[in-house]
């Protein structure tokens, strides 16, 4: 085993394996440049979608990205990799799969209520007075006390807190007026 003759292939070895191991290496190089931007980008995005940065979900992009990518140098350097391919899919893919049945099912009345936010955010303020009918037709007043991402609440003449979807007020016509200046109609 420690033979001349196995000291003398040791060079042969060197000379195969080492590109095999500067490819898995430029592989994970780049699979950690590639997960970090990609990372980045979807959390900017997110955080002007929603208003709210999202690290989970950036940190579950850099965790997928660097799987892959270190699955793939373990390929370059010669490792069987079909059963960690099968066991990463259905560990990645499953709640993958979960969370866009959820967002595109689940998420459409949300995706709404965002939407209907940015398009609404310069028309409401905070201690303006909002006047506006929900979807049964009862009319609500009150003072604009907070903007949610998809609700704005409200402190009613009747002193009842109350969050008024955003995408309602864009289905009907409603007034905002100024606090102070505004008396309500007496009903």
């Amino acid at each position: 085993s420690s033979s001349p003759k196995t000291f003398n292939r040791i060079p042969d070895r060197v000379s195969v394996y080492l590109p095999n191991l500067l490819v898995a290496s430029l592989l994970l190089i780049g699979g950690y440049a590639l997960a970090v931007a990609v990372a980045a980008a979807v959390g900017q995005s997110a955080l002007r979608a929603t208003g709210v940065r999202h690290r989970g979900l950036e940190r579950l992009l850099r965790l997928a990205i660097m799987t892959a990518s270190a699955v793939l140098a373990l390929s370059q350097l010669g490792v069987n990799t079909e059963v960690l391919v099968i066991v990463l899919g259905a560990l990645l893919g499953a709640p993958a799969l979960a969370i866009a049945l959820l967002t595109g099912f689940g998420g459409r009345e949300v995706a709404a209520n965002l939407a209907a936010g940015r398009a609404l955010k310069g028309q409401l303020q905070v201690d303006k007075y909002l006047v506006c009918q929900m979807a049964d037709g009862t009319p609500v007043r009150g003072v604009i006390v907070s903007i949610h991402p998809v609700t704005v609440e409200l402190l009613t003449d009747a002193l009842a807190t109350i969050h008024v979807p955003l995408q309602r007020l864009l289905a009907s016509t409603f007034e905002v007026h100024p606090h102070r200046s505004w008396v309500p109609e007496p009903t």
